[in-house]
């Protein structure tokens, strides 16, 4: 539809240079990359005997579902420097444990889901952070109004503390989570397969008799933060930091023979494939959401007229439409930022609270898009499906949305 509505009567040509577009679009060549390069991280970990080591070593401390999503919401803080990292790391280390501890998959998956999206705004070490510091910088901002700022993400801060609050069994299960709840209290399973969905990923179950010692997990996992910090927040430098030490490390150890690595290394390429596929068309349907000036008809609705009061709130509820849209956060960023920041100082209203507004709707609008790149990443690692995933999350999403907007509006009329 956006395709047709774009280009019309040149359809089949709009096409073709809607596919070349993307193909030569950095980000989307960066998401291939980094999708393939987990794809071969994850199999080499289930081949070396790491995952299930860890696995078996962290069912010896997880006894019940509080304890075993609790210690998940602690593993979340480990790889904060990307959100991809974030969801494949914790929902592939986690998953088995959660089945085994009788918590529903869909907790997991809604738990990595949201600290995912929430950790790369609220830490103050990662490529997100980094990014916005530096477009912050036109507007006589920095790094000490991006910390103060942080407090005041009220989405992404909120989300943080909810996951701890359902991990503990503190706030009530809603919604579909309550259904998944009731089915496994009345016996059923902790992951039920979603028969009509076809799986986007598919690296096959770990050997369980493959149990190895857990450091062949923790030192590349090391390694890849360790990597992906010193090459300055660049995680395919990350990525090939931790093949290289998953190489040494499992031949030196006699895991595995230098031509089972590589033989691994090719086989799970076409694992992957699917999900590359999906985030193809996904970066497609977002450039022509762009091209068709969804950002400008947004912005020029509301941005005319603007008592200084509402700017906040209103930054915040436009920032979280467009980003749910059009499934791009950096691009929002880099566009809506000139236009609500300067608003906000011309109106005299504050500039640290309509950039943590903008942060939060970015947030709220990352979260529940059932076709951006991370929640394709957190089906990966666990299995549930994106739809299921955000269904999940939408009644715990509206309640923070409306306490975040009535938050922004209370500030901005102080």
């Amino acid at each position: 539809m956006a395709l047709l509505l774009l280009h019309r009567a040149n359809l089949v040509g709009g096409i073709l240079d809607s596919f070349y577009e993307t193909f030569s679009n950095n980000s989307f060549q960066f998401c291939v990359l980094i999708v393939f390069c987990f794809g071969i991280v994850i199999r080499l970990f289930q081949e070396s005997g790491g995952l299930q080591g860890f696995a078996a070593w962290l069912r010896k401390y997880m006894k019940g579902p509080k304890s075993t999503l609790v210690f998940c919401w602690l593993l979340s803080a480990v790889p904060f420097v990307d959100e991809y990292l974030n969801a494949l790391t914790v929902g592939f280390s986690m998953s088995g444990i959660t089945d085994s501890n009788k918590t529903p998959r869909e907790h997991l998956a809604l738990q990595v889901h949201l600290m995912a999206c929430s950790l790369c705004m609220t830490i103050p070490l990662t490529s997100w952070t980094a990014f916005t510091i530096g477009l912050i910088g036109d507007y006589e901002m920095g790094f000490s109004d991006y910390l103060k700022a942080v407090p005041l993400m009220f989405y992404p801060v909120m989300s943080v503390v909810l996951c701890l609050l359902l991990a503990l069994g503190v706030f009530p299960k809603l919604g579909k989570l309550k259904t998944a709840y009731d089915r496994v209290d009345s016996g059923g399973p902790a992951f039920l397969e979603e028969e009509k969905e076809t799986p986007l990923v598919d690296l096959g179950k770990p050997d369980a008799s493959k149990i190895a010692s857990p450091v062949y997990l923790l030192l590349p996992l090391l390694c890849m933060t360790g990597g992906t910090l010193y090459f300055d927040m660049n995680l395919a430098a990350g990525m090939l930091v931790t093949i290289v030490c998953q190489l040494v490390l499992y031949v030196l150890g006699k895991q595995m023979t230098v031509s089972d690595f590589f033989q691994y290394f090719f086989d799970d390429v076409g694992s992957m494939l699917m999900i590359n596929i999906v985030l193809f068309f996904g970066f497609i349907l977002s450039d022509a959401n762009e091209k068709l000036g969804l950002f400008d008809a947004v912005i020029c609705l509301v941005s005319s007229s603007v008592p200084g009061t509402v700017i906040p709130v209103l930054t915040f509820l436009v920032v979280g439409f467009i980003v749910f849209a059009s499934r791009t956060c950096w691009i929002v960023m880099l566009i809506t930022m000139p236009i609500f920041i300067p608003l906000a100082a011309a109106a005299g209203a504050s500039k640290i609270l309509t950039l943590a507004a903008l942060m939060s709707g970015v947030g709220a609008g990352y979260t529940l898009c059932f076709y951006a790149d991370t929640v394709f990443m957190t089906t990966a690692s666990t299995g549930v499906g994106n739809i299921t995933i955000i269904q999940r999350i939408l009644p715990y999403s509206i309640i923070m949305m409306i306490l975040s907007g009535l938050g922004y509006l209370a500030l901005g009329c102080m």
